[in-house]
């Protein structure tokens, strides 16, 4: 799947628009750093209650089938996508 492609911001219209221009580029222009950390789908509620980590993604290496993302509801961890 291809990266989506960036619509630049016009410069001095928002004092705010400097910024937001600066992160569009950090995200879409440059490789996007994701931390990798030994969680199992059988240690991330103890090392990251699913309660304090609402609408979070993180990494996790499943015992059987390799890296997926898991997403939190606010109540537990599940498989973001099958």
């Amino acid at each position: 799947m291809a990266r989506p492609s960036r619509i630049p911001l016009v410069s001095g219209q928002q004092g705010w628009d400097a910024g937001v221009e600066t992160n569009m580029v950090n995200i879409f222009d440059k490789p996007f750093p994701m931390p990798v950390t030994a969680l199992t789908e059988l240690t991330i509620e103890a090392t990251f209650p699913a309660a304090s980590y609402e609408r979070c993604l993180v990494w996790l290496e499943h015992t059987v089938d390799g890296w997926e993302l898991w997403f939190s509801d606010g109540t537990t961890w599940a498989k973001f996508s099958q």
